[in-house]
């Protein structure tokens, strides 16, 4: 079995916070380092996660998450910036390794030299003078350094605040900056159209040279289930999916969606190995779901968790339900050859049912604020297990990551997997 990613973005991102917390409290592991290591990987590569990170020698990704040989595809230069070579090699990277990598991290860090170097030429009198008569004391910038500039500009130019009178306000003008510059080339990157297409998702993170901790500046990554990752044969069993253990056995058909394109099939008993989801600072708990449930007379359990988190089944009358009983569910349908897009927004206790708009209420709202187990396709005791076909599942915790949309969400699901459906044609009831 094969997949277009080995391990979804999610799993990656979760194994390099491991990896960091090993560099926080001493007890690195330096994996992947030695000579066996050096020989499998000699003829090729396949990096898990991609980083554009700062030149700077304080700041190095490998013993940050704690990473070896071929883990990570690293690309740095002063200022973390993502323009055309920098954007060529994660292009590369992402269209020619195989499994390609399904994670990229920019990583920026406090008290950036590039940023301050920017922020002088620019705009000098927003920088501590000291730092000022330093930076001039090697001499003026060469013709090289002024184009390096000129990539950091925005940074500085959309950040301008009056002049600071104060050692803190000096050191808020060059963090305001460089969090800028993180995000700003977070942006860029999820708009460039061959990193897009691959699917790798696209993060910014920060650096404190202080403590060596992280700040996470923005989304990160959802759980996807994409069938279309998967390069299986007709009736396959699927024992991963995203880099996740199944249970049961699951299997693959190349042809049952209703464009055509391929799904898993779950029966009685089977499932997902169970999630750790840590919350975002959003507090958001959004799944998204392509599916085909059969009819049947029990419960069918999408996902599920204790009783404070957020949840979702389908009951015996057929409804969606959200957070359990006493919801206004909205039954399902089935949107084109019995499918249907579902969207949930636990927090604001919404389910939208082959709509773009909500058309429907869970039995109360949910913020997802605290750590927790969440049983994919099956409920907690293992029982009230999903049956029928999942074309794509998704669970975001921050509605960042999809740009907070619900119709433009929609609308992406419907053309991915119903753009064989009619034109004009409208979810039944709708």
């Amino acid at each position: 079995m094969t997949e277009k990613f080995e391990t979804d973005a999610l799993t990656v991102f979760n194994e390099l916070l491991v990896g960091h917390q090993r560099y926080l409290t001493q007890a690195m592991e330096h994996p992947n380092s030695g000579s066996e290591r050096r020989e499998e990987t000699k003829s090729s590569q396949a990096p898990k996660v991609c980083i554009l990170a700062c030149a700077d020698s304080r700041v190095p990704p490998e013993l940050i998450f704690d990473q070896g040989i071929g883990d990570m595809f690293v690309i740095r230069v002063a200022g973390n910036f993502a323009d055309d070579y920098n954007q060529a090699s994660l292009e590369y990277a992402v269209a020619h390794f195989e499994p390609a990598p399904s994670l990229i991290i920019v990583l920026g860090h406090q008290r950036c030299g590039a940023i301050q170097g920017a922020a002088i030429t620019l705009d000098e009198k927003s920088v501590d003078p000291a730092a000022v008569t330093k930076f001039y004391k090697h001499g003026k910038p060469s013709a090289l350094l002024g184009k390096l500039v000129e990539e950091l500009k925005p940074a500085i130019v959309n950040t301008k605040v009056d002049q600071p009178t104060t050692a803190d306000a000096y050191a808020d003008r060059i963090s305001a900056a460089v969090r800028w510059n993180i995000k700003a080339n977070v942006t860029k990157l999820q708009d460039n159209p061959v990193i897009s297409k691959s699917g790798a998702f696209v993060i910014g993170a920060h650096y404190l040279l202080d403590t060596g901790e992280l700040e996470w500046l923005t989304a990160t990554p959802p759980l996807i289930l994409d069938a279309t990752t998967l390069d299986l044969k007709n009736e396959e069993a699927v024992s991963t999916w995203a880099g996740r253990s199944t249970t049961g056995t699951p299997t693959y058909t190349p042809d049952q969606a209703p464009n055509d394109k391929p799904v898993v099939i779950f029966e009685y008993g089977d499932g997902m190995d169970d999630l750790t989801l840590d919350p975002s600072p959003a507090g958001d708990w959004i799944l998204v779901a392509v599916i085909s449930p059969d009819h049947v007379s029990t419960r069918l359990s999408l996902v599920d968790a204790d009783d404070d988190q957020p949840q979702l089944r389908i009951d015996t009358a057929s409804e969606y339900e959200l957070n359990g009983a006493g919801g206004t569910g909205t039954k399902y349908a089935g949107y084109a050859h019995g499918w249907d897009i579902v969207m949930v927004d636990s927090q604001r206790n919404e389910l939208y049912v082959n709509s773009p708009t909500s058309n429907g209420k869970g039995g109360g709202a949910r913020s997802f604020t605290s750590q927790a187990t969440f049983h994919l396709l099956h409920n907690r005791n293992g029982e009230e297990t999903y049956q029928g076909m999942v074309a794509e599942l998704r669970i975001y915790t921050d509605r960042a990551s999809f740009g907070g949309d619900f119709a433009r969400l929609y609308n992406d699901m419907r053309a991915k997997w119903f753009e064989k459906t009619p034109a004009g044609h409208s979810p039944a009831g709708h």
